[in-house]
């Protein structure tokens, strides 16, 4: 609000000015000698513009005055709200939704890797010897489940955010697009390439060629939580 104020303050002294000035210079016009100058032609032109600018705020008045500062006011307004719904939509439809949806894939991701890791040091490593090989082939069992059940988790979230990316595509930035759509690539290599039993349709050898497919793409998730973070903040500052 200070803001505006201030940037009113400074339009109202500058219309003030100018008429000040331009009935100085109607009032001495009369008994004043005027004295050719030259200037440089850049000079001219900005004396020109002005001059052109003094007689227009003239033949307007005051009244007019007001009403053009209004008009530019009510402008400036009336972009900022524009912009403001435009960040609100992109936040609640699509950078919203995107990183939520991508924090909790990570956290599964991060939850279940230790998992994996716990089950290899205590089946696999120097602890296995303590267990026999019918409680140890439980405890590799069950530890492969629960990291399934929570890779379909995962799974479950990117199908959600290949949904949000596709209802709501014209809300991307366009420097967005390219990572966006490597992650859509990935999505789908995932699904087809991979049994529901996560087993490999292709031979090793071929997929070797091809390369790794990524469940979250780090430069992705980092992407989105940027984006959100920054649309945040702006459309904050746009509401203060």
């Amino acid at each position: 609000m200070s803001t505006r104020i201030l940037n009113l303050t400074i339009v109202l002294s500058l219309a003030v000015w100018v008429n000040m000035s331009v009935n100085s210079v109607a009032q001495t016009t009369g008994s004043s000698k005027t004295e050719q100058v030259s200037v440089p032609n850049n000079q001219n032109n900005s004396g020109l513009f002005f001059g052109w600018v003094t007689n227009l705020l003239v033949g307007l008045g005051g009244g007019s005055i007001g009403v053009l500062i209004t008009l530019f006011f009510n402008t400036r307004l009336e972009r900022k709200r524009r912009r403001a719904d435009y960040l609100d939509s992109q936040l609640r439809n699509l950078y919203g939704p995107l990183q939520f949806f991508v924090s909790c894939s990570q956290n599964i991701y991060k939850h279940a890797w230790m998992i994996q890791q716990a089950g290899h040091e205590e089946y696999g490593g120097e602890n296995w010897k303590k267990y026999n090989d019918q409680v140890r082939s439980e405890g590799i069992k069950a530890t492969i489940d629960v990291n399934n059940e929570y890779f379909a988790m995962a799974r479950a979230n990117n199908k959600r955010i290949v949904e949000i990316l596709t209802n709501n595509y014209a809300l991307i930035e366009k420097d967005d697009i390219e990572t966006f759509a490597s992650f859509l690539t990935h999505y789908l290599r995932g699904e087809t390439e991979f049994y529901e039993s996560h087993r490999l349709k292709l031979s090793l050898e071929v997929f070797t060629h091809i390369g790794d497919i990524y469940s979250l793409q780090p430069e992705f998730a980092k992407l989105v939580n940027q984006r959100f973070i920054e649309k945040k903040v702006e459309l904050e500052c746009l509401l203060r």
